[in-house]
């Protein structure tokens, strides 16, 4: 019998005898237990006369040299057969396993998938709380989960969901510092963490710690089995570790964002807050400077015509009968006279800064060259009693309330002769500069100056740095001048050292 093998065809030609061989065939064919042939040649060895096999037997005698392998090289080319066959079936199995493994990732990718799709939209920290622990329990196959919060500065971790356990304490204490590592890892009974969450009694768990965004410990997730769930859920695998810790990751992310989210919120609340308590604070003002100015107005307004009576009585008691009182009655009746005079100023003083308050304050264009002809007219004798000079730049349009504008500038060139030395002519410079926004106009003299000390004073109604024996007037001028500005929406301020004169400048928006 000639039994040619080959890796392609397994090809047997059977020669006389065919029964003596007949167990030979059966053991090689039965080596290929996956080829097509060893169903056909089984058959046709039981066959007294087999067409195929003889036909195949004389094609192949024309084409193949007559060769009769012995048995021992039979017996060789089976065993290389079969530890093929067996390598095969080794590779067949590590496939096998390989593609479970596969499954198994691909599973817990999915996991993974499926906890972004639930907490994508999320917005509230306890819906986030409660998403988590539900997914990482039925996820992972375990029977129970809880997710703390880590409180640094009390060195507790607080509870903020929980799921399958019905009596987990709301906080524990936990030392940062025992955390052996950042991944995610499985604790029993005998591992160093577990005395911290004796108390969740779980004889076996996964701690999932989480980290916000520049790594710092911002809270666990730990899910497990306590001691009655054992009989029913197997040994924790550890090939899921790494699942774990890619969610808990993404979990600490969230959880950050959540916690940042809401602290935004909370300032905005805040701050929402105080706005509202501030414009209802800035609104009872209001009514309360405008009922001060009716106030003032009105008082003012009803106090000027018993004043003025006053006065006209004690200079017509002064003019016809002065003749007969003696010179302490004199100097009695000269004290009346100049105190009925000063409340007059005083309440003329009122009455324009209360009108200041009480105008509508139309905007008109005001060239200030024209606007200082005016007023150097308007005190022209001031300015000659004092030998004054006023030097005026050319000076810009403004859209201001000319009213207003006269006021103002009537006022501080007022003071800066008022305010003059003794020894010198006062000379006033009247200049503007420009910024971006605004018209600078500046006023500058070379005065008795002002200490930087009362620089806030002098803006304040009623406030005066020199006695009436010194200086005249009634501390009101400034504060005229300040409120007149800011209508227009501008700011006023000075510089200025004592004997070195002043020099006040005074915003208005271009």
């Amino acid at each position: 019998m000639e039994l040619p093998l080959t890796d392609t065809y397994h090809t047997i030609k059977i020669r006389k005898p065919l029964n003596c061989h007949r167990s030979i065939a059966y053991y090689v064919l039965k080596t290929i237990d996956n080829s097509n042939s060893y169903k056909t040649l089984s058959k046709s060895l039981y066959m007294p006369h087999p067409p195929s096999i003889e036909r195949s037997t004389k094609e192949n005698s024309a084409k193949l040299p007559e060769s009769k392998p012995t048995y021992n090289e039979l017996l060789l080319q089976c065993k290389a057969l079969k530890e093929q066959v067996a390598a095969g079936r080794l590779v067949e199995q590590h496939l096998t396993e390989t593609k479970h493994e596969l499954d198994a990732e691909l599973n817990r990718l999915k996991i993974i998938q499926q906890y972004d799709d639930k907490t994508m939209r999320i917005q509230r920290i306890s819906d986030f709380s409660l998403t988590t622990v539900e997914h990482f329990a039925l996820s992972f196959g375990l029977p129970k989960c809880i997710l703390f919060e880590f409180d640094e500065s009390h060195h507790q971790i607080n509870k903020l969901a929980q799921y399958g356990i019905l009596d987990a304490p709301d906080s524990l204490n936990f030392d940062a510092n025992a955390l052996p590592q950042k991944h995610s890892f499985v604790i029993t009974h005998s591992h160093s963490i577990s005395l911290y969450l004796r108390d969740l009694k779980f004889v076996e768990a996964i701690v999932c710690p989480m980290f916000n965004h520049i790594g710092d410990l911002s809270g666990f997730i730990i899910t497990g089995k306590q001691v009655e769930d054992e009989p029913y859920y197997k040994t924790i695998d550890r090939k899921a570790l790494p699942s774990y810790t890619v969610m808990t990751h993404k979990a600490g992310v969230l959880f950050q964002n959540l916690k940042t989210t809401r602290q935004l919120k909370e300032k905005i609340e805040d701050r929402k807050r105080i706005e509202k308590k501030l414009a209802e604070r800035a609104f009872e003002l209001m009514r309360s400077n405008s009922d001060l100015e009716e106030f003032a107005y009105i008082a003012s307004h009803d106090l000027k015509a018993p004043v003025r009576t006053i006065s006209s009585f004690s200079q017509l008691l002064e003019r016809n009968y002065g003749h007969l009182l003696d010179g302490e009655a004199e100097e009695y009746l000269r004290f009346v006279v100049e105190g009925t005079n000063q409340i007059n100023q005083l309440i003329d003083d009122l009455l324009q800064y209360s009108r200041i308050s009480r105008s509508r304050g139309e905007l008109e264009e005001v060239d200030f060259n024209q606007l200082m002809d005016i007023v150097q007219k308007n005190i022209v004798s001031t300015i000659k009693e004092n030998n004054a000079q006023i030097i005026v730049a050319n000076l810009p349009t403004v859209s201001a309330n000319y009213l207003n504008m006269i006021q103002l500038v009537q006022n501080l060139i007022s003071n800066a002769i008022k305010f003059r030395k003794k020894e010198e002519a006062p000379i006033i410079e009247v200049g503007v500069q420009e910024d971006e926004h605004n018209h600078i106009f500046t006023i500058a003299d070379n005065g008795i100056g002002i200490d930087e000390e009362y620089k806030n004073k002098v803006f304040a109604i009623f406030q005066r740095l020199h006695n009436r024996g010194e200086y005249e007037g009634t501390g009101i001028g400034l504060a005229i001048c300040k409120k007149i500005v800011e209508r227009h929406k501008g700011r006023i301020w000075f510089t200025s050292k004592p004997n070195r004169g002043t020099k006040f400048y005074f915003t208005l928006p271009k």
